[in-house]
């Protein structure tokens, strides 16, 4: 095993050590690759922050003015969702190939079933 799949780097919080564990014990990434991991797992780490800011505060807080407002930290979680997302999809893992496989599949067959007005049945 290499250095890489026995610790996390340093720095990473629970969440992005335990995702990064999780891939490299079972593949091997490039340098590149390697540096978009890293990314993914800081990401996992500032969304479990930003998330347990809203939590503790509320999604509505007090502005300066005394007016309720959208807590800042919900816009900052939803981009770093949005970030975690795509990624997650620059590494083309092989669970993502095989899930869009699946929904290309799926989206086929009701497809066909709606031209040719046939009922669908359950895809597995």
């Amino acid at each position: 095993m290499s250095e890489t799949e026995e610790e996390a780097p340093d720095g990473l919080g629970v969440r992005g050590a335990k995702f990064w564990l999780s891939l490299t014990a079972d593949m091997e990434f490039d340098a590149k690759e390697s540096e978009v991991l890293l990314e993914v797992c800081r990401t996992l780490d500032r969304i479990d922050a930003l998330a347990a800011a809203v939590d503790a505060d509320g999604t509505m807080i007090t502005g300066s003015m005394g007016q309720r407002v959208l807590h800042p930290a919900v816009g900052e979680l939803r981009q770093q969702q949005a970030a975690f997302v795509r990624l997650v999809a620059d590494l083309h893992l092989p669970e993502d190939v095989a899930a869009q496989d699946r929904f290309n599949t799926a989206r086929g067959k009701a497809g066909a079933a709606a031209r040719w007005d046939r009922p669908l049945r359950a895809v597995r």
